[in-house]
Order: structure tokens, then sequence, then C-alpha cells
């Protein structure tokens, strides 16, 4: 169980900073040299957290693996706006033109399906 007052951002970071690590180690145990995996956070409270190492004392000790994780280079933790978040099209509604604007590749084309249904 989470502790009550542990900001839940910070945890899904650490979380997913757990799953860059496993990601590394595969990839080590199969000789495919990586970098750093890039996470991208959207909470400025998390990116806080997680780079500045002062001690928090309503924290879980175990949710400070991202820090680790930071300081071993197995993750680069950047900051990235609500708005350029791609990952918002799957867990939440917006708007259609945010949607339009998140599905569309960087070179400008955009992601279709060719059936119709």
């Amino acid at each position: 169980m989470l502790h009550y007052l542990c900001p839940l951002p910070y945890v899904a970071l650490s979380l997913a900073a757990q799953e860059a690590t496993w990601l590394q180690k595969l990839l080590a145990d199969l000789r495919i040299p990586t970098e750093p995996i890039i996470i991208k956070e959207d909470n400025q409270g998390a990116l806080a957290l997680a780079i500045a190492h002062s001690r928090t004392k309503h924290m879980d000790i175990r949710f400070h693996f991202v820090r680790k994780a930071l300081d071993d280079g197995i993750v680069d933790v950047v900051y990235c706006p609500t708005s350029e978040m791609v990952a918002d099209i799957f867990t939440k509604p917006i708007p259609r033109g945010q949607f339009e604007k998140l599905v569309t590749y960087p070179n400008g084309t955009r992601r279709t399906c060719d059936k119709s249904y």
C-alpha cells in the first residue's frame, strides 16, 4: 500500500525507472549497446523530487529508485509539457485539435488507418 502522502506522479516515475532498468539489463544480456532511456515527465514536482537529493521524510525509500537510476546513467528524466505528452491520447480525453497534433509524425505525415469500418 502506498503511503498517503506519497505523490503519485513520483511513484509512477519511479516505476518507469524500474522498467527502464530491466530493459537496460535485458539489452546488456543480449549484448546490445544502449544509451540512457529518456523518460518524459510532465509533473514538475515529481521531476524536482527525482533530481534534488534532499531528504523527504514522508517518502518511502523504495520510491527513490529513480534517483539511483539517474545517478547510474540508466535513465534521463526530462520535462515535457502536458500539451506535448503523446501518452495522453491513451490515458485521458483530450480536445480534437490536440489529438490531431499528437498523432502527427514529426515530419508532418499523419498516422492513418487504411481500413474503413
